[in-house]
C-alpha cells in the first residue's frame, strides 16, 4: 500500500544571482504536522496535469510575490518513495520582479530573504529539517560552485 501524489514543485528564488553569497527568498510558515515554524523554500503541488514549470511560476507569485524571468530545473527526487509515489521537482529563479502576493486561505505564510552561507549553515546546524528545502538549497549550492 502507498499514497498516490500529483507530485510537487520547490524553487530556490535567487535575489542576486551574481553574488558569491545571494540572496535567497525562502518562506516561514507554521505546519500543523510537526506543530512549528518552518523555514522552507516555496513549493507547491501539481494541479493535474500541470507542467512542472508553469507551478513553479505560480506558487512563486502566491507564496512571495516575485515573478521570475528565469527557472531552471536542477533535479527530481522522491522524498518517500517507501511510502508515497510523490516526486519532487526542484527548480533555481532569477532575475525575480515583484509581482502579487497571495496566498492560498489555509496559508500562515510569510516570505523571508537570508544569504546562501546562512541557510547553509542551518542546514549544518540542523535548524532546517524540511527535506524538500535541504535537497533545493544543497543542490543549489553545487549549481553555485560549477557556474
Amino acid at each position: 500500500e502507498y499514497l498516490g501524489h500529483p507530485g510537487a514543485v520547490a524553487v530556490v528564488p535567487v535575489l542576486d544571482d551574481r553574488s558569491a553569497d545571494p540572496r535567497l527568498l525562502l518562506v516561514r510558515q507554521f505546519r500543523y504536522p510537526v506543530g512549528e515554524l518552518t523555514l522552507e523554500l516555496p513549493a507547491g503541488k501539481l494541479d493535474g496535469r500541470e507542467a512542472p514549470v508553469r507551478c513553479v511560476r505560480r506558487e512563486l507569485e502566491e507564496e512571495t510575490g516575485y515573478t521570475a524571468r528565469r527557472v531552471w530545473k536542477m533535479l527530481s527526487y522522491w522524498p518517500t518513495p517507501a511510502f508515497a509515489n510523490e516526486i519532487i521537482h526542484v527548480f533555481g529563479a532569477s532575475g525575480l520582479r515583484r509581482g502579487t502576493y497571495s496566498p492560498d486561505e489555509d496559508e500562515i505564510i510569510e516570505p523571508v530573504v537570508l544569504r546562501l552561507s546562512r541557510v547553509l549553515e542551518m542546514i549544518r546546524r540542523g535548524r532546517l529539517r524540511d527535506s524538500k528545502t535541504i535537497v533545493g538549497l544543497l543542490a543549489f549550492s553545487r549549481w553555485m560552485k560549477k557556474s
